[in-house]
């Protein structure tokens, strides 16, 4: 026997016990009660209140969400790894293409809430309106291109205000104002929106983006401009009928009702009760909005219908 063989295989098992673990720890896997959901982090209050009304109701143990971003709900659906996948958008073509892939139907979207970002400016600035391309001139990177007068593009006098690049948020406004360009390095980044809400309130040139919940009186929110040209203020009514620019909705996804295993009854329960009076009166005090009614009514429906 080669001195040392034991000591040899006893650390080469050792290997193989960490190299097991770590695929173990990577697989997926449910919580214990099977009741979960795996997706955005926007909804993250909203689920735990409709988590805990819901258990409350029937007595049972409440659904566990766990905020990991809107990118892994898809995957998560796709692997059972959850029954509700929770998104701040829409699944994308690769997404969708996945599921059709696999279970050859597209997934389910359910919309639950609506969220919208206010653009901020100190309470002392009369501006009444802003555009989209004006928003583009003040966060994007200075023009190197010449003007009509033969000068170099300079940016309005404006110091611009963003969220922590990681954020979701972040992710939004650049896709939704910017198209998809990053800001320029001269935009000052805060961690969340108290700051940055407290930052533009203390500077009389600047501007920044945040819920409309999120305003004090300090600072106010002008209209927003898109290319009609027609300026709509983030009001509640306005953003309720999507007529707000900067609204977007926020949805629930199942996986397609063609998959081999049954929808769980339960999960219809809890969307029944998400898109009910009483679930949608929880948003508000979150600062998300509710669906407007006709759409509500026409999802819980839809909802009815996946028993």
């Amino acid at each position: 026997m080669v001195p040392g063989f034991f000591t040899y295989c006893g650390r080469g098992l050792l290997v193989l016990a960490f190299f097991y673990l770590a695929l173990a720890c990577d697989r997926p896997h449910r919580i214990e009660n099977g009741f979960c959901s795996i997706g955005s982090e926007e909804l993250n209050t909203a689920m735990a209140h409709w988590s805990r009304q819901f258990a409350e109701d029937r007595q049972e143990p409440p659904l566990v969400h766990e905020g990991r971003g809107s990118a892994i709900a898809p995957r998560a659906l796709l692997e059972g790894t959850c029954d509700l996948g929770p998104m701040s958008r829409p699944m994308n073509d690769a997404e969708v293409h996945s599921f059709v892939e696999r279970f050859g139907e597209q997934p389910v979207a359910i919309p639950v809430a609506l969220e919208a970002l206010a653009i901020v400016v100190p309470a002392s600035n009369p501006r009444a309106s802003i555009s989209f391309e004006e928003l583009r001139s003040i966060y994007l990177p200075p023009s190197e291109e010449p003007g009509p007068d033969g000068e170099l593009q300079q940016l309005p006098e404006y110091q611009p205000f963003g969220i922590n690049t990681a954020s979701d948020r972040y992710r939004w406004f650049r896709a939704a104002v910017l198209d998809g360009r990053k800001e320029g390095d001269h935009v000052l980044e805060v961690s969340g929106p108290l700051e940055l809400v407290d930052r533009v309130a203390q500077n009389a040139h600047a501007i920044g983006y945040a819920r409309p919940s999120e305003l004090t009186d300090s600072v106010r929110a002008p209209g927003l401009s898109d290319e009609n040209q027609i300026a709509v203020a983030p009001t509640a009514q306005n953003i309720r009928r999507l007529a707000y620019p900067l609204t977007r909705t926020l949805y629930i996804y199942l996986p397609p009702q063609t998959r081999p295993e049954a929808l769980d009854g339960r999960t219809v329960a809890f969307l029944q009760f998400v898109l009910s009076p009483a679930g949608q009166a929880v948003l508000e005090p979150l600062g998300l909005y509710p669906l407007a009614d006709g759409d509500r009514v026409r999802m819980f429906r839809i909802v009815e219908g996946l028993r």
